[in-house]
């Protein structure tokens, strides 16, 4: 899991101030809003419980299993039309309909200029029908049918590389780019700290634009032991209707980034991670009209026991204009199983917030099967009958959640 440290000010007053700074290094400003909100993520919130069926349409899609299609993949793409699944272990990215049916699968693990020998990140452009898969600081780009169209070298340095990948816009790929070398925030001089951070990459040719998110001191993602390091792995970067929400916890703001490149602070967390012992970071996930889905992340973890990286659901809402803890429950499992709305390790959970559709959430057959077989489902559900035809070999459901009409 990745973790960042941050010796940042508070910017809770000084983000009023902030529409000169500049993005991508020209005109365009930090834009600030009347509405930012902040949260004081020290305090103990009372609990507000959900259901998750009041709060989206809930539809199970089964995926179908055959001798050619066994998946272990997570869902890394949803569309109208087409779902992407990768699997970071293989190298493999499935494509199926929409009705769950699989269609083909895409390996070009290599080391040509065609392939890749890993990926760190692949997103799906829909309007072209590309695959973009990163491999470092190298982007591949395949056809639906997974050939080979092009491939580009972002422009940085050797100490960085591409953490995460989304399609922004015809355009261009927003990326995180993290630092190739472990380190601690105590040893940010050996590492650029400004190629590190939102950018967004041209489809065309991986010539760059750099967001400049302010901050006073870079914020390592790493714990680092003698001989090894861990880190979190929470998603920087979540869509958010037209928009995209930016997590760089080297500052204490969460911003927005518009389609016309404008910045501008939505979420300010108080106090800020270096008042803080174990240092505690905030992360955003699913959002709705009403709930912003946000999780809390303590930066420490036992390496003897393997324990670590504390996490606390908190929401707020807009309507009542407060902040809570939360639980969501599924009320087709009976048991009353927790949901988690953001997006971590392990990558079962894609926030979509776009369209009709909020997330994406995968369930394993062996988890349904076992439910079933216990009688944890609710009777008469659609989940259930999808779990008395399946085996615990089959490949997983998908969960799509909808906003409601």
């Amino acid at each position: 899991m990745m973790f960042l440290e941050k010796n940042s000010r508070r910017y809770s007053f000084v983000l009023w101030l902030l529409s000169a700074v500049l993005l991508f290094g020209c005109g365009s400003g930090v834009k600030t809003e009347n509405g930012l909100i902040t949260i004081n993520i020290a305090k103990s919130y009372s609990e507000k419980e959900l259901i998750l069926q009041d709060l989206f349409d809930v539809e199970y899609l089964p995926l179908e299993t055959t001798d050619e299609f066994v998946t272990a993949g997570n869902v890394a793409y949803v569309g109208d039309d087409c779902i992407w699944l990768g699997s970071y272990r293989t190298g493999d990215f499935q494509l199926l309909n929409r009705e769950g049916k699989y269609i083909r699968t895409i390996n070009r693990k290599g080391q040509s200029g065609e392939e890749y020998l890993f990926y760190s990140g692949m997103t799906f452009d829909p309007l072209a029908k590309e695959l973009y898969v990163s491999d470092s600081r190298k982007v591949v780009v395949f056809d639906e049918e997974g050939n080979f169209k092009r491939s580009f070298q972002t422009p940085l340095q050797d100490d960085s590389y591409i953490y995460w990948m989304n399609d922004f816009n015809p355009e261009y790929l927003l990326c995180y780019m993290e630092s190739r070398v472990p380190v601690n925030t105590e040893e940010q001089e050996q590492i650029n700290v400004s190629a590190l951070g939102f950018i967004l990459v041209s489809k065309k040719d991986g010539s760059i634009r750099k967001i400049n998110i302010p901050f006073e001191r870079y914020a390592s993602p790493n714990i680092v032991f003698e001989e090894t390091y861990t880190s979190i792995l929470n998603y920087t970067q979540i869509p958010f209707q037209d928009q995209w929400i930016l997590t760089e916890i080297s500052s204490d703001t969460t911003y927005l980034l518009s389609q016309d490149y404008q910045l501008k602070p939505f979420i300010v967390r108080t106090p800020t991670a270096s008042e803080m012992n174990p240092e505690v970071y905030l992360y955003a996930g699913v959002m709705t009209d009403r709930y912003y889905f946000l999780q809390t992340v303590d930066k420490a973890y036992n390496r003897e026991t393997k324990v670590g990286f504390e996490t606390r659901e908190i929401l707020y809402d807009k309507e009542e204009k407060a902040v809570y803890e939360y639980v969501v429950y599924n009320n087709d499992f009976t048991d009353e199983r927790p949901l988690n709305l953001v997006r971590q390790f392990p990558n079962t959970l894609l926030p979509v917030n776009k369209g009709d559709v909020a997330y994406v959430s995968k369930i394993d057959a062996p988890d349904l099967v076992d439910a079933y077989k216990e009688g944890k489902l609710r009777e008469g559900s659609r989940l259930e009958e999808i779990a008395s035809t399946l085996d615990e070999e089959d490949n997983p459901v998908i969960l799509i959640a909808k906003y409601k009409k």
